[in-house]
């Protein structure tokens, strides 16, 4: 799995990806171990485009990305991960309010125990 290291006014972010999208973005100290030994070369198409997005972003002059997306995860992550992207630029949205979004109500801690566990960035730069 490609993996490019991004030096951001966050610290230096690690993002990794597949043939079918961006897996993980990660916050500083919180990337996976394994990502250390394998640093992409120059020019996988995925990493590259999520750092002239970054760059774009990080200047002002991006609100919302366009990248193809594949985070790994079980159902229950994937749908917090596609309610967090729903997000918009600039705004906030509690653990109640996603857990309702993805049809369970009942779901805030685990909503809020995922997203601080994870510490994962990806879509709208939505930490999760």
């Amino acid at each position: 799995m490609p993996v490019i290291r991004y030096p951001s006014p966050l610290g230096m972010l690690t993002l990794e990806a597949d043939t079918n999208g961006l897996t993980g973005l990660y916050l500083p100290r919180r990337a996976p171990s394994s990502s250390a030994a394998s640093i992409a070369p120059d020019g996988d198409p995925i990493l590259d485009e999520a750092c002239r997005q970054l760059d774009q972003y990080f200047a002002g002059k991006r609100q919302a990305f366009s990248l193809p997306l594949a985070p790994h995860g079980t159902s229950f992550q994937r749908r917090v991960w596609a309610a967090l992207q729903t997000i918009p630029y600039g705004h906030t949205a509690s653990y109640q309010t996603i857990s309702n979004a993805i049809g369970n109500p009942k779901a805030n801690q685990a909503v809020g125990y995922l997203v601080c566990m994870k510490e994962q960035v990806l879509g709208s730069i939505v930490v999760f």
